[in-house]
């Protein structure tokens, strides 16, 4: 993910991972419970879920808001497992969906479209996701 956001300033560091075994979090029904019990860090963090996600969805990220206690502890990204490098979600399957969802969480509404829409030097964005304000991850320096 880092070589995706290479160009933009933005850099990611693996905190760690946890693999758990449990069905129902797996196909998505019970996303709040699975939240609770595996959520780490604060409003800094990225959380990943990859997930048996249904229908066409690759993906799902929180947009930036106030950090509550509720806010931070649903905070995150669902993917779609298949979406993996080498998984079985044909032409999906590079990685780039959690690249896209993560820019979700960085507050980018859409990643390939913000930069030119706002006509903004990517250069000139930073990180900052100890703002208690919308958008809270997203600033210009």
């Amino acid at each position: 993910m880092n070589n995706d956001y290479s160009s933009t300033g933005f850099k990611f560091s693996l905190a760690g991972i946890t693999r758990t075994t449990n069905s129902a979090w797996f196909n998505d029904n019970d996303a709040g419970g699975m939240r609770a019990a595996l959520h780490r860090g604060d409003y800094k963090t990225l959380n990943i879920y990859y997930l048996n996600l249904a229908g066409d969805v690759l993906g799902a990220c929180e947009l930036p808001t106030k950090p509550t206690a509720s806010v931070i502890q649903n905070d995150g990204c669902v993917i779609y497992y298949g979406s993996t490098p080498g998984g079985s979600a044909k032409n999906y399957n590079l990685g780039h969906t959690t690249t896209h969802e993560a820019g979700h969480w960085l507050g980018m509404i859409g990643n390939e479209y913000i930069i030119v829409l706002l006509n903004l030097d990517a250069n000139s964005l930073t990180l900052d996701r100890s703002l208690p304000h919308f958008p809270g991850r997203l600033h210009w320096r």
